[in-house]
């Protein structure tokens, strides 16, 4: 089979996975930051599938018609796909570090690699630093071709690395399957550079997407889809006796009842939101923010520093009491917390220590309205 009527039909491939990826997003005003990259990154892999099948059909145009076409395919191809695998490595960034933790400025510094890969393949015509074009239309690899082909990969490395450090250390990425992206962005990239030029890496993302899509639908099950934290049949998989060191903050927002009563249930739906979006942004590496009912959140927290939680509770609390000053949906956002914690050498499954936070929710609330 002729190599460029087969490099287009794995790229149509490509583009077909893609577009059912792209198809299955629904982006909303709650989806969130990592998602949206997400979706930028299955975007930038379709466009890179597409501009390979543009690339096919020049080869049968005169070679004298499309030098120019090339060189601008390639220079684009070279920088969308440093593209897609700095979102790649974004992506995992926002999953996986908390958000007060995320330095912004040296990620934007992590994109200068991608304008050198973009100077570099655009000077094409000028030097022969990269590619050159002959005059049947073939390209060539020059001296500084590997560039590129490191750059992109230690991104993908990266990203992989950070999610697998972060998951030794939390629970609640051990469903993220970031080594399936780097595994079929390596079968790509070396099929790609052993196989005479045949393109497969647009090819290789997109299966990887495709696979990592099914993955993340267990991840899914744990999550609630309303406030973004995790659910209650998370907490009962994988954190029922695994409690020795914990301590556990139950959060039960103030006459909520009344939010959705006097303002609509829409506007009720806000409040859980944007509840549940401080609980995710004050969670720290061993902190699970999860909503367990109705207008109740509880925050599991492994470590036995009482200070540093009473602290994290105060967090919540001035985050909300500035929400509040900013929104004009006009209702209040409060909430009373009840803290408990393990009990060395004591009965430490986690229905007994909701109980305890249930026990000191019920004195807080009984002191407020005592104090009322």
């Amino acid at each position: 089979m002729d190599r460029f009527l087969a490099d287009g039909i794995l790229c149509t491939l490509g583009i077909i996975l893609n577009l059912v990826m792209l198809k299955s997003f629904r982006l909303s005003k709650r989806t969130y930051d990592e998602d949206r990259i997400l979706r930028a990154f299955v975007q930038c892999d379709l466009s890179i599938c597409v501009s390979e099948v543009f690339m096919c059909m020049l080869t049968y145009l005169p070679s004298h018609k499309n030098y120019w076409l090339i060189v601008i395919v390639w220079t684009f191809n070279y920088t969308i796909l440093a593209v897609c695998a700095y979102l790649w490595f974004l992506y995992c960034v926002l999953r996986v570090v908390p958000k007060k933790k995320i330095n912004f400025f040296r990620l934007k510094l992590l994109f200068i690699p991608i304008i050198v890969v973009f100077l570099l393949t655009a000077s094409s015509p000028f030097t022969d630093w990269v590619i050159t074009v002959d005059s049947q239309g073939y390209y060539r690899r020059g001296p500084l071709y590997v560039i590129p082909w490191i750059i992109d990969p230690l991104y993908i490395i990266a990203g992989t690395v950070l999610t697998k450090i972060c998951a030794s250390n939390k629970l609640r990425y051990r469903f993220f399957p970031s080594t399936i992206m780097l595994f079929m962005v390596a079968v790509g990239c070396i099929f790609q550079n052993l196989s005479a030029g045949m393109v497969t890496i647009g090819v290789s993302i997109a299966v990887a997407l495709v696979k990592f899509n099914l993955s993340l639908k267990d991840e899914q099950a744990y999550i609630d889809p309303l406030t973004g934290v995790y659910n209650r049949q998370f907490m009962g998989d994988y954190i029922v006796d695994n409690t020795d060191k914990m301590i556990g903050i139950e959060f039960d927002l103030d006459d909520f009842k009344k939010i959705n009563d006097t303002f609509g249930h829409l506007v009720g739906d806000n409040a859980l939101s944007t509840f549940g979006q401080i609980l995710r942004e004050a969670a720290g590496d061993q902190d699970y923010p999860i909503r367990t009912g109705g207008d109740e959140f509880v925050m599991l927290c492994y470590t036995s520093d009482m200070k540093r939680v009473e602290a994290m509770v105060e967090e919540i609390r001035k985050k909300t009491e500035s929400i509040n000053e900013k929104h004009k949906d006009g209702y209040q956002l409060a909430f009373s917390a009840g803290i408990a914690a393990a009990i060395p050498g004591g009965k430490n499954d986690i229905d007994t220590l909701l109980h305890r936070m249930d026990e000191a929710m019920y004195k807080i609330k009984t002191e407020h309205h005592l104090n009322k």
